[in-house]
């Protein structure tokens, strides 16, 4: 998720759309926040960021923008100026950052961005206490009716915090709006535990390519290490 300051247009653009054109990457969401070292630029400079970006990515690349849900930072990131670029809203619903409970952060997100015209996906604080976690996440499906959610951040949610998180089984349930979402179920499987397959391509085993690591959540991870192709 790139944050954009607005000061240097022409870098700004060219690095967000490097990162557009990695090969797989089919969704962008950028950080605009009026905080000291985030965005500073004018609505003026959204116009010439965003519609480079654009030209470059086409129309069909899903561009996501990730915001301070608070009334006092809405206006100064000029947000319709970003309205014609962008297909989601990404609000940082960090209840306990903000000193406030799961639901005054979000009733205020919904309040400032609900009239937006564009889906709002919430990342909930997780870091936060758990049974806050599993407030906010009711909220937000069963109450504001989101079609998904995110966590902030990986590297700092604990087992217990991540318990909450992964334990949330929602099949289907009626929304506010009176429409049946089916959301389905899931989970993350750690090595060992029943239903996790691994493999790699060719003949060799996974444990000649691989490595591991513990998480913060105390799972065993496994990971290989890339290498970029010279060209021939």
């Amino acid at each position: 998720m790139p944050r954009l300051l607005g000061v240097d247009i022409p870098n700004e653009m060219a690095r967000v759309i490097e990162a557009c054109k990695v090969p797989g990457v089919r969704s962008m969401v950028l950080d605009v926040e009026p905080h000291s070292g985030y965005w500073q630029g004018t609505a003026a400079q959204v116009g010439q960021l965003m519609t480079g970006i654009r030209n470059a990515v086409g129309p069909g690349f899903h561009i996501g923008m990730s915001v301070d849900p608070r009334r006092n930072y809405y206006a100064p990131i000029s947000p319709d100026a970003w309205r014609p670029y962008i297909n989601s809203i990404h609000p940082q619903v960090y209840w306990e950052l903000m000193a406030r409970t799961p639901q005054d952060v979000i009733d205020e997100t919904y309040v400032m961005w609900g009239n937006y015209g564009l889906p709002i996906i919430p990342v909930l604080q997780g870091w936060a206490n758990a049974d806050s976690i599993r407030t906010a996440q009711n909220l937000v499906r069963s109450v504001r009716g989101a079609t998904g959610v995110s966590y902030f951040r990986l590297g700092v949610i604990s087992p217990q915090q991540f318990q909450s998180i992964n334990a949330e089984i929602v099949d289907e349930e009626i929304g506010p709006d009176y429409i049946k979402r089916y959301y389905g179920w899931e989970k993350i499987i750690s090595l060992g535990e029943a239903g996790y397959m691994d493999g790699v391509q060719g003949d060799q085993p996974v444990s000649a390519v691989t490595k591991s690591f513990t998480s913060a959540r105390g799972q065993l991870i496994k990971y290989k290490k890339t290498e970029k192709k010279k060209k021939k």
